[in-house]
């Protein structure tokens, strides 16, 4: 229920200006002295009250100090110094910093000073809630020194600051992957063959077929008959996450949002995969389109990170269009992640040509998303015309979804 604005004719600075009026217009009519000098001593308390905010915030400056990057869940810890360059000492400042990060009702935080001599430093710590980049450059400092009957504000500009926020990644016990290898091998399994480029495992006698190349001689001379090096190959593949980008498909608002969870997925797919030894690429088309090659490692799997915590659905590109874009674009073999929201068989059916690719679908259930007073749907996994199909709902365990 919303607080009733409050009635400024009592406010306390309106009812002193009443009674210094009335005071001064009694001592004038009756020519009294006491009048006289109430009238005075309640004047000079509405200018002591109106001038000593406004002096108190003069002169002070402020410095931010904050981390460059953080996650979703995590604590992050605003560090403020704040700097009196007057010869007096201020006196009970409020240092108002607006942080986008948190949640709605903490967005506004406020750190209290009752007196600040030479420096002081004041922290605020709060945790990330919705990922994205964020730029800091001002700050808000308020008082009501002395009386508390006028309050003065002053913006102080700050060095801008940047903080960048991670999507949160949960865990992902197993996902099924084509191998891009002509291999016996399903997803990421690791198959034992004769030669190659995998890891040495051992040696074996020779058999029909195998290439003279990897005869291991030495092992065959200590055993009196032709042995071949065997080793371990891995079939890898290059995952693309295609993420739907088109501004008219993101459904709900904030962290419960179809692109929120699209992010999140994402992010945790990458891991996994990656953990995997396969090879992860990033597509999406939006206002600007997003391409980020496939490749492996940490310093790669960064670089998604960094990409994720910054996309937004600013495009107007029909979600149809943007996986045929990506399965054009990436060509060749692979998994395409797809991330949809519900349609009709006909339009499923259309939605992309996937050639040689095999199609990994996360299906929001959109409705859950726009009607929140709703129930939410339960996710789960399912196997569509020879696809994986990973039916996601506002609300729903994301990580046991996945371990279906």
């Amino acid at each position: 229920m919303p607080r009733p604005e409050p009635n400024r004719l009592f406010a306390p600075t309106t009812v002193l200006v009443l009674v210094s009026a009335l005071l001064y217009l009694i001592a004038w009519n009756r020519g009294i002295a006491l009048l006289y000098g109430m009238f005075a001593l309640v004047l000079a308390t509405l200018l002591v009250s109106w001038f000593t905010p406004r002096w108190a915030l003069s002169r002070v400056e402020a410095v931010r100090r904050h981390p460059a990057r953080a996650s979703e869940g995590e604590d992050v810890e605003f560090v403020i110094g704040l700097e009196n360059r007057g010869w007096i000492g201020r006196y009970m400042l409020e240092v108002w910093d607006h942080l986008p990060f948190a949640a709605p009702d903490s967005q506004q935080a406020m750190a209290f000073v009752p007196m600040l001599g030479d420096r002081h430093t004041v922290s605020m710590r709060l945790p990330c809630d919705l990922r994205g980049e964020y730029t800091f450059d001002s700050l808000t400092l308020k008082t009501g020194f002395p009386f508390g009957l006028h309050s003065a504000t002053r913006r102080i500009a700050t060095a801008p600051g940047t903080l960048l926020v991670y999507p949160a990644v949960f865990r992902i016990i197993r996902l099924d992957y084509l191998g891009n290898e002509s291999l016996p091998a399903d997803g990421n399994r690791s198959v034992i063959r004769a030669g190659g480029a995998g890891d040495f495992m051992g040696v074996r006698e020779y058999r029909r077929g195998d290439s003279p190349r990897h005869i291991h001689w030495s092992a065959s001379a200590h055993h009196g008959a032709l042995m071949v090096r065997e080793l371990e190959w891995i079939s890898i593949t290059r995952v693309t996450l295609v993420l739907n980008l088109n501004a008219a498909d993101n459904c709900g608002e904030g962290r419960e949002s179809t692109l929120e969870y699209a992010v999140k997925i994402a992010a945790s797919i990458a891991r996994h995969a990656l953990d995997e030894g396969h090879s992860v690429a990033l597509f999406g088309q939006g206002r600007n389109r997003l391409s980020i090659p496939g490749g492996r490692g940490e310093a790669h799997f960064q670089t998604l990170l960094d990409a994720l915590a910054r996309v937004r659905a600013d495009g107007d590109t029909p979600c149809a269009e943007a996986m045929r874009l990506a399965g054009e674009h990436e060509g060749g073999r692979g998994v395409l992640v797809v991330f949809e929201n519900q349609l009709s068989d006909a339009q499923a059916g259309a939605f992309i040509d996937a050639g040689q690719h095999r199609v990994i679908r996360v299906r929001f259930n959109t409705d859950s998303f726009l009607y929140p007073a709703r129930r939410p749907a339960a996710g789960g996994r399912r196997i569509e015309s020879g696809d994986q199909v990973y039916h996601i709902g506002r609300g729903a365990d994301l990580e046991r979804v996945f371990a279906t």
